[in-house]
């Protein structure tokens, strides 16, 4: 099992939005939650979060995850200093 420092620093690799706090937050969930049936996470972006999650399932010898997301952005992409984002091939 990868231990939570690991995990940081495989996540760290990859730039999102995700609090350090954050990533072992779904880690936790994910343990709980891959007992239960399949997870799925509705906007992955670059994949930051579900590495947490595939991470805390793993752990558990849990379910798959599935990652929803357009990889285009936003609205708020152009406030926030991104121009026309396709993020699909970074996420895979």
């Amino acid at each position: 099992m990868d231990s939570i420092d690991r995990i940081h620093a495989l996540s760290d690799r990859v730039e999102g939005f995700l609090g350090r706090r954050e990533g072992p937050y779904l880690f936790r969930l994910a343990k709980r939650g891959a007992r239960l049936g399949v997870i799925v996470e509705i906007g992955s972006w670059k994949g930051k979060s579900t590495i947490w999650l595939a991470k805390g399932s793993e752990a558990v010898k849990g379910q798959l995850i599935y990652a929803i997301d357009p990889h285009t952005g936003g609205a708020d992409f152009e406030t926030l200093g991104y121009t026309k984002v396709d993020t699909e091939k970074e996420f895979r």
